[in-house]
């Protein structure tokens, strides 16, 4: 598997550096420091072009549009709360 650095990972995902750094601290993605550079290793996630259009507004997992205002919104559906930029992503 090939290894990106995080500048290539983050515009693939559309998200700053630091989103995926905090990403990385939750356990959310798995990176591997080789050298001074940061790769990540995108283990098991297929990665797909979509139409950025509300994707930070409509969630991820069933389509409903999301509650509330700042980084976390709430999916009444699915009874969650997203952080805006992993939903979207």
């Amino acid at each position: 598997m090939r290894g990106y650095k995080i500048g290539e990972t983050s515009r693939i995902f559309g998200v700053h550096p630091n989103t995926l750094r905090k990403w990385e601290k939750e356990g959310k993605v798995k990176a591997v420091r080789m050298g001074r550079d940061l790769e990540q290793k995108l283990k098991g996630i297929k990665l797909k072009q979509i139409n950025p259009a509300y994707t930070s507004k409509r969630c991820h997992v069933c389509g409903s549009f999301l509650k509330g205002r700042g980084p976390y919104l709430f999916c009444e559906n699915c009874k969650k709360k997203w952080d805006r930029d992993y939903n979207a992503a």
